[in-house]
């Protein structure tokens, strides 16, 4: 089951971290981060990768991306690894529409702008109101979106027929809370792995 690598993509706060860790645990796959890639290549700890990085050095890193080719090195780093590995859960926002399909099985969270809000809150301890939380994922989301489209040419926003795997998991946060946050990737988990088992198993 280990001969394709899993892409999983999302929108900003949609849970592709947490799900890509747990399926990696879960599978007996090896994780790759693209945060902490990015972490790696501008001199930031990968301890400071798991809370709040985006809110302590989104301006940074978007600073970066406006001058350098942050994005296409990040890019090439993660298809060198699929191509060179087998067993991956990458969790990367561009790899589903960079790799070769016969390397990787694609997975798209799909996640409303409401339940992103309050993951989002949730995963940075609710530091910021609710409101702060909406825009700031608005914001990232419009300015990958731009990106992509201007370095890659696809759509962030468009269809996504490409992808094997299409789940959506916004009813599963009802509240910004921790235990609302834990009971829905507790629930949510499991369909997500039944669906990828159902890929990778052989016709």
């Amino acid at each position: 089951m280990r001969g394709l690598n899993i892409a999983v993509s999302g929108l900003t706060a949609a849970g592709k971290t947490t799900h890509s860790r747990l399926l990696s645990a879960e599978l007996g796959y090896r994780y790759v981060s693209a945060t902490a890639i990015i972490a790696d290549m501008i001199g930031i700890p990968r301890s400071e990768v798991d809370s709040g990085f985006w809110q302590k050095y989104g301006e940074e890193i978007a600073r970066l991306r406006d001058t350098t080719n942050l994005d296409r090195e990040l890019d090439t780093r993660l298809l060198d690894e699929a191509a060179c590995e087998e067993g991956l859960v990458i969790d990367a926002w561009a790899l589903p529409w960079l790799a070769p399909p016969e390397n990787c099985l694609f997975v798209w969270i799909e996640s409303d702008h409401r339940s992103r809000t309050l993951k989002a809150a949730v995963s940075d301890e609710c530091r910021n109101t609710l409101e702060w939380y909406s825009e700031f994922i608005k914001h990232k989301d419009d300015d990958t979106r731009a990106r992509f489209l201007s370095i890659y040419g696809f759509d962030l926003y468009g269809a996504r027929q490409h992808f094997d795997v299409d789940l959506e998991n916004s009813h599963f946060i009802t509240e910004a809370t921790r235990a609302d946050s834990d009971r829905g990737i507790s629930g949510f988990q499991p369909e997500l792995r039944r669906a990828v088992e159902r890929k990778l198993r052989p016709q």
